[in-house]
């Protein structure tokens, strides 16, 4: 099977990260127009809830994105020169290239194939079976489209 993800975000970069650990032998290719270390966005909140889903799906990458992290349980508001807090919410929030740079050595570790792409000049190899784009990085949402690709594919 040859799967072709066209740009290098976060869910992209997930997808084909988990596809390629859960079929080790499909061909997993993604094609990114950005140099490497560079990004658009500044940062990303998970929920724990998120971060659940993350280590159910591969735990190397949750362990890495785990010590990056900065966690917190409350949130504080002023209002009108006073604190109130709100607690027992559990949400981590990192930098966004960071979560990027993680997710793609995870990605190289297990197998996927990662390349510039000039959309002027290049193009991903031809004849993918699939050619994968995502705007999620729900965990969970991503599992279950490897899944059901797989479903159909196997």
């Amino acid at each position: 099977m040859k799967i072709r993800c066209v740009g290098g975000g976060p869910a992209a970069l997930y997808f084909s990260l988990l596809a390629k650990k859960a079929h080790p032998h499909w061909d997993v290719q993604l094609f990114e127009r950005n140099p490497a270390n560079v990004t658009w966005g500044f940062g990303v909140v998970f929920s724990d809830e998120t971060m659940e889903s993350f280590r159910e799906a591969d735990a190397p990458s949750y362990q890495a994105i785990s010590d990056a992290f900065v966690h917190w349980d409350d949130i504080h508001i002023f209002f009108k020169g006073e604190k109130f807090v709100s607690t027992g919410h559990g949400f981590a929030g990192m930098q966004r290239l960071r979560l990027l740079q993680i997710i793609e050595a995870r990605a190289r570790e297990v197998g996927v194939g990662i390349y510039p792409l000039d959309p002027y000049y290049e193009r991903p190899p031809r004849r993918p079976a699939f050619v994968v784009g995502y705007g999620s990085v729900k965990p969970a949402d991503i599992r279950a489209g490897v899944a059901k690709l797989a479903s159909v594919l196997d």
